[in-house]
């Protein structure tokens, strides 16, 4: 895992202003993703070339996040073997946003109970071949 590749991948994914300006539709079509703190409108081609990677990088996750009920978002900054891979949260929820947006990761329960969670934050899963 390492932040600056996921935060790269991230931008890559997003529109650029020529393509908004040029779309024969407005909004553009697009993959729609709701993160944590953002809702997202990506780019389906260039979102769609970075499934493999994605799927690697959910390799490197501990496995709590891809067995069972998933585990908790404020754990997602430590790979497999315990090492901060990241932190800040906004790198957390970019990369959900983009494994969601290709269909490798869901929040387990629905945002009105995200409350009740510790720190308020969700429960994730993901899985390489989709959720």
């Amino acid at each position: 895992m390492n932040a600056d590749k996921v935060h790269k991948m991230f931008l890559d994914c997003l529109f650029q202003e020529a393509e908004l300006v040029s779309s024969p539709t407005n909004p553009p079509e697009h993959v729609a993703v709701e993160g944590i703190t953002r809702k997202i409108g990506f780019h389906p081609g260039r979102l769609a070339s970075y499934k493999e990677k994605l799927q690697g990088m959910i390799d490197e996750l501990h496995p709590n996040y891809t067995v069972g009920g998933g585990w908790t978002f404020l754990n997602l900054c430590q790979d497999k073997n315990g090492e901060q891979w990241t932190s800040f949260h906004s790198v957390m929820d970019e990369f959900c946003c983009l494994c969601i947006g290709n269909g490798l990761c869901k929040f387990v329960l629905p945002r009105e109970m995200w409350s009740s969670l510790p720190g308020g934050m969700p429960y994730v899963v993901f899985n390489k071949e989709g959720v």
